[in-house]
């Protein structure tokens, strides 16, 4: 199974009978902070941006791992990842579905700003580093307002 992950900016509201580009949700109540700026199942059309990932959910999986490891944050995936850490909107997010809106893309921007440099020491292959500058293109895109960051 893989995930896909696209960028869309200027999103607006649409009918279900027209052309959309997305449908906001998210796949678990808890999740629900994710689209506080979006109407929960609503349908939306948007301009999708150049930068867009696509890989297998065990790419994502093992790179929120990586990043876990670089800032000695537990594991993602045996432990519950708090508020306040890091990455929590990518860390506390499922792994194949859901949408984010500008609020989570510009929280998660900032941690990829901040920890940049130790990410550039610490990742240790060229596609690692690659994925993380995508990953802080993507939320630096959908941190505009009307923006958000779609896994389908």
């Amino acid at each position: 199974m893989g995930v896909q992950i696209k960028t869309y900016q200027n999103i607006k509201e649409c009918s279900q009978d027209s052309d959309y580009d997305f449908q906001a949700y998210v796949i678990a109540p808890e999740l629900g902070d994710r689209i506080k700026n979006l109407k929960n199942r609503a349908f939306y059309n948007g301009d999708v941006q150049e930068v867009q990932l696509s890989f297998p959910s065990s790419t994502l999986n093992n790179f929120r791992r990586k990043l876990c490891k670089m800032l000695d944050m537990p594991d993602p995936f045996q432990n519950e990842i708090a508020l306040d850490q890091p990455f929590y909107e990518l860390m506390e997010f499922a792994d194949n579905e859901g949408v984010m809106d500008w609020d989570s893309a510009s929280e998660l921007y900032k941690d990829f700003v901040q920890h940049e440099v130790t990410a550039l020491t610490s990742l240790h292959t060229v596609d690692e580093v690659d994925l993380y500058r995508k990953f802080m293109e993507i939320c630096k895109l959908a941190s505009v307002p009307n923006s958000v960051i779609v896994y389908s």
